[in-house]
């Protein structure tokens, strides 16, 4: 019992080290004033809301931080990594936006408060455009039955057509264009190429995102076990905590996410059954009781899919799981008695093992809150039997958890 508190602490103490790590996101860089020479050091880049709205810029890690709002710079960024500069997003409010592509055209991206991508542009006159599309839902009545039909309004198509007119090759490829940042990237790296010989620099890859998590919940487990017959042990609901980490590479977009997690599980399985006697006992009956303890680290590697949303979103995830054991037993004792004899016991103990390979699938939805996320999930599970001899089958278990994802 001691070991497996101890566990729990070092994961939450992990946890909290971690996100107190996540909270210095300072990265070598540079801040451009408005008038001045240009400032190396360290910049800060930490959420998407905050790096549009403030940058905190040291020169060292003994030094004092400086905060700047967007009317004091001309932009900032990391040596190896975004750059920003300082854009209208309306008339009189400055942000930070992050560059996509430079150029005689460029492509500017920043996120609202819903966390939603933005794409803004600056034209070849110096106008700075939003690049906008609309959603609107319809009913249609088809006969005696309606039905609703979401029509897509591509408001951003006629501006790019307007904007890049002097570029035919690119302008072409516009009423196939989406609102997507790789398609986005792609026309304008396209436009400013036009007529170059020079090609013109797609100045930063898409970012690749990283956050810690904390989940906890609780879970029940089953167990098939023994032979003539097999029964299938069944545990309560026992809870269960850990950490995860999430990781959105740039290419993925905002729907695709990888997740790797550990989850602390303790199970007990305990079972009492009457089977049929053996030997010279073979019509009589006999008694079964098993005991099987698994303690384990459940490490599954997931692919989570998004469905778009502002503030909620649903979600999807699968992927495969290792379970690493750490102690445990697996053991039944059978009591059988014979034509009036005193009860004879026998005890078989199993080997446990350490590692076992399965999968895990679930489904839930996540709530933007403060910095982070919130996330509720239901998830199945299944890892393969957990002993050496073939006595047992695969450890399934449905989980209930409850999540904050930092930001």
């Amino acid at each position: 019992m001691h070991q497996h508190l101890r566990l729990l602490l070092f994961l939450a103490s992990l946890g909290v080290s971690l996100h107190a790590a996540g909270q210095s996101g300072f990265r070598p860089g540079y801040v451009v004033p408005v008038a001045g020479d240009t400032l190396r050091g360290e910049v800060e880049l930490r959420g998407a809301q905050q790096v549009a709205r403030l940058c905190r810029f040291r020169t060292n890690s003994a030094s004092a931080v400086t905060e700047y709002q967007p009317a004091q710079l001309r932009g900032y960024g990391a040596t190896a990594g975004p750059r920003f500069e300082t854009v209208p997003a309306k008339p009189g409010l400055p942000v930070f936006m992050e560059v996509l592509v430079s150029g005689k055209a460029s492509l500017y991206t920043m996120y609202n408060d819903d966390d939603e991508q933005q794409f803004f542009m600056r034209s070849p006159q110096g106008a700075v455009l939003a690049l906008q599309q609309r959603d609107t839902v319809k009913t249609a009545e088809p006969g005696a039955r309606s039905a609703q039909v979401k029509e897509r309004n591509y408001l951003f198509r006629p501006v790019l057509k307007q904007a890049l007119a002097d570029c035919l090759p690119a302008v072409i490829t516009i009423p196939k264009v989406e609102l997507k940042e790789s398609q986005l990237r792609k026309l304008f790296v396209a436009y400013n190429n036009c007529g170059r010989e020079a090609p013109a620099a797609d100045v930063a890859p898409a970012a690749s995102k990283a956050a810690l998590g904390l989940l906890a919940g609780v879970y029940r487990a089953t167990l098939p076990f023994g032979n003539n017959p097999r029964t299938t042990l069944k545990t309560g609901w026992n809870p269960t905590a850990g950490l995860a980490l999430s990781f959105r590479p740039g290419r993925f977009g905002e729907k695709l996410m990888l997740r790797l997690e550990a989850l602390y599980t303790q199970d007990t399985f305990e079972e009492e059954v009457t089977v049929p006697g053996s030997g010279i006992n073979l019509l009589g009956t006999a008694q079964r009781r098993t005991d099987v303890k698994l303690n384990a680290l459940q490490v599954p590697a997931l692919i989570r899919y998004s469905l778009p949303g502002r503030r909620l979103r649903a979600f999807l995830q699968a992927g495969p799981q290792a379970s690493i054991g750490f102690g445990g037993s697996a053991q039944q004792r059978r009591t059988e008695q014979m034509n009036g004899s005193a009860p004879s016991t026998t005890t078989t103990s199993y080997d446990v093992r350490t590692f076992r390979l399965g999968g895990a699938v679930g489904a839930g939805l996540t709530l933007k809150a403060g910095t982070g996320a919130v996330q509720v999930e239901v998830r199945r599970s299944f890892t393969d039997t957990p002993v050496e001899q073939k006595v047992a089958g695969g450890v399934q278990a449905t989980h209930l958890l409850l999540g904050y994802q930092f930001r």
